[in-house]
């Protein structure tokens, strides 16, 4: 049997119960010695739970394996002896849970049911330091944590067994110890140097409880001020506490001569920073808190970090909190969940001033040059010293100067000075450069100031018509073709290329049936590759700077619209395949019927055989003619004889003397509106041995 105890001696509500847990079915009640029960406990002596925050709970697990020869038997059983041990009795078996005892437990279902021989289950064991404080498992808004229990507290859970079979008499008795220490929430305090600005470099100055940090003056070149700061924690009320945790330390500042309604800036902007006393730079959140301890047989507890001020940012800067600006660090003490600390420091810097922070020249004409300004002042309040100008790739086509010449170093106090980029591209495209100005303003790495330099001289296509070229359709129709024509022009400011024409269909489809019926002049077939070189205006150039296409429409098939895209590809970055729509409605193109008729007779081996396609129809009228015929062979018994001629109105053949057998000629014919037949004609030809 498995008996569970937990007790709280020597206190008013001191608790002792026992759980026991029943078999599996397995497990037979009979004086059965080869089959032995047994179990093993961890942690095997004592559940310590530390120190645990009163408004908080910690839980900790026993677990329990079966280390017999058969399933650990258990049988359910509870008993209390103490006063008030009452507060710490379970409503219903293997659940504790009562609103007056600090301390809980489950444990899992297999405990009931037994464990099998090397099998695992597990007691959790949960501490409230102060019980009265929760409703169920929230805590009450209003309570008064003061009045929680401040005492250590101790309680045992004692574990009866069986040695053997479920009827052994034999009892083994194993307690395991628990303590926890009830800790109240911590009390923060915040120290600082007593000298201010003058404590800078001190690695442990004298430290005092302060509401202001005061920096002093510090120059951008002189070594920054580091300020050593202390939070400490205390017991409250001879009682001991919580951990304090930092969650967030944020600086705001203004400065001094600022508009009254300007919003704080952030510290780093101004210069400061938060680091950790080896001077490195110390981010701190509730993912890496500060966390201030206190140790065993001590009441306080300290940390320290630094906070510096570089003097990069010129000016008087102040944080008030009247101004919701200074130092603001976030705790987790509840009287001071945000402590603030006044801030004052005055950097003495200098302080670049430019404009513009992008320059874009825009399109300009090859061999011809366009200068941009750029203003530089010293807002700061120590001198601006420029000790570098250049264009970084060293570009022939960017060329810098300024109002006080190229002379460095530059010494601007509380002035100013203009910096001229003059920008001459020498062939076409885009180019991208950088203006570095190198100064003796901390504020920018390495004191560096880059401004972005582009500009160009693109050619840029223009299409006349732009979007749509529509063949017209007088009444009664032209004859076909129908011609239109397009203008390409370069507009631009260097030279641009036609790289490509194509024709598509609606959707992009090459192979549509209205792509055979348009033609450009110049083009044998779909994509043309092209290679015509358009000049920018005003400059000397034999192709001069547009062309003419000549565009043809000739409907080919029995379709009364026709619509396709044409595509004209160039070196246009704005417009690289401009796309143009082609349209035309006309009278459908009635496909033409070959007729074959042969004009020999009788057909004998060796003897010339003629055979004529005049009866051949050219269409849907009269006034269609077929202009095209392509005669060839569909089956001979042997060699093919030659067809001569094979593309006229009339051709003719004679087989070899011995080549008698039956003869397959076939015939396609193609109308004046360009229209193939859909039909082949055939005419089957029996060439008997002789004429005789």
């Amino acid at each position: 049997m498995l008996e569970i105890l937990i007790r709280r001696p020597s206190k008013p509500y001191a608790v002792w119960f026992l759980l026991c847990l029943g078999a599996l079915p397995r497990c037979q009640c009979e004086e059965d010695q080869a089959f032995v029960p047994s179990a093993s406990f961890d942690p095997a002596s004592v559940l310590d739970f530390g120190d645990v925050p009163v408004d908080g709970e910690r839980t900790l697990d026993v677990l329990v394996r079966s280390t017999g020869s058969a399933s650990f038997c258990v049988t359910p059983s509870f008993s209390a002896s103490e006063a008030r041990a009452e507060d710490c009795v379970p409503e219903e078996l293997g659940h504790l849970d009562q609103a007056g005892c600090p301390w809980r437990y489950d444990f899992d279902a297999a405990l009931l049911e037994g464990l099998a021989p090397s099998a695992t289950a597990t007691i959790s064991v949960t501490y409230r330091p102060c019980p009265e404080a929760w409703d169920g498992d929230t805590l009450k808004p209003d309570f008064d944590l003061s009045a929680c229990n401040p005492n250590s507290e101790s309680g045992e859970l004692t574990i009866v067994e069986e040695g053997r079979a479920c009827s052994a008499t034999k009892n083994g008795r194993r307690s395991l110890s628990l303590l926890g220490r009830p800790v109240f929430q911590p009390s923060a305090s915040v120290f600082c140097p007593t000298g201010g600005g003058q404590d800078c470099s001190a690695q442990d100055p004298t430290l005092v409880a302060c509401s202001t940090l005061f920096f002093g003056e510090v120059g951008s070149g002189e070594p920054p001020c580091d300020l050593v700061v202390e939070v400490k924690n205390r017991w409250r009320d001879g009682r001991p506490v919580a951990p304090l945790q930092i969650d967030r330390v944020e600086i705001w500042v203004n400065e001094l001569n600022e508009a009254e309604n300007l919003a704080p800036r952030e510290g780093a902007e101004a210069g400061f920073s938060v680091r950790d006393l080896t001077g490195a730079r110390r981010e701190i959140s509730a993912e890496a808190p500060v966390v201030v301890p206190i140790e065993p047989n001590a009441t306080t507890g300290a940390a320290r970090f630094k906070v510096r001020f570089d003097g990069t940012k010129a000016g008087v800067w102040t944080g008030e909190e009247q101004k919701s600006s200074g130092m603001y660090i976030y705790t987790n003490d509840p009287d001071q969940p945000v402590i603030a600390l006044s801030v004052f420091a005055q950097g003495t810097a200098p302080e670049a001033d430019y404009y513009p922070e992008v320059i874009q020249f825009g399109p300009v004409r090859t061999g011809t040059t366009k200068t941009a300004t750029v203003s530089l002042r010293n807002e700061g309040n120590a001198d601006l010293i420029v000790t570098k100008l250049e264009i970084v790739s060293a570009s022939s086509e960017f060329a810098v100067r300024t109002s006080l010449g190229l002379a460095t170093p530059i010494t601007l106090s509380g002035s100013g000075m203009s910096i001229y980029v003059d920008y001459t591209p020498a062939d076409a495209g885009i180019d991208n450069e950088v203006l570095a100005i190198t100064t003796n303003d901390a504020s920018h790495v390495g004191g560096r100031i880059e401004i972005p330099l582009s500009g160009g001289a693109l050619p840029k296509l223009q299409v006349e018509p732009s979007q749509r070229v529509v063949f017209a359709n007088p009444e009664p129709p032209p004859a076909p073709p129908r011609s239109e024509t397009i203008t390409l022009s370069n507009i631009g400011f260097s030279d641009l290329t036609i790289s490509k024409l194509d024709l598509v269909g609606p959707g992009g489809d090459g192979s549509h049936p209205s792509v055979d019926d348009f033609s450009i002049a110049g083009c044998a077939g779909f994509p043309c590759v092209r290679s015509d070189v358009l000049c920018a205006p005003g400059l000397n150039c034999q192709s001069g700077a547009s062309m003419v296409l000549e565009l043809t429409y000739k409907n080919t098939d029995l379709s009364t619209t026709d619509q396709v895209e044409l595509r004209i590809s160039s070196d246009d970055p704005s417009d690289p395949e401009h796309l143009l729509i082609l349209s035309a409605k006309d009278v459908p193109c009635v496909y033409p019927r070959p007729i074959i008729t042969v004009l020999t007779s009788p057909t004998c081996a060796g003897a010339p055989i003629r055979a004529d396609a005049t009866a051949s129809v050219a269409g849907d009228s009269d006034d269609r003619s077929i202009t095209d015929y392509e005669w060839f062979w569909v089956r001979t018994p042997g060699p093919a004889p030659v067809l001569t001629p094979l593309d006229g109105v009339e051709t003719s053949f004679t087989t070899g003397i011995d080549d008698s057998g039956i003869y397959i000629l076939g015939l396609k014919v193609r109308n004046d509106c360009g229209a193939w037949g859909l039909d082949v004609a055939t005419e089957t030809i029996l060439v008997s041995d002789s004429c005789n």
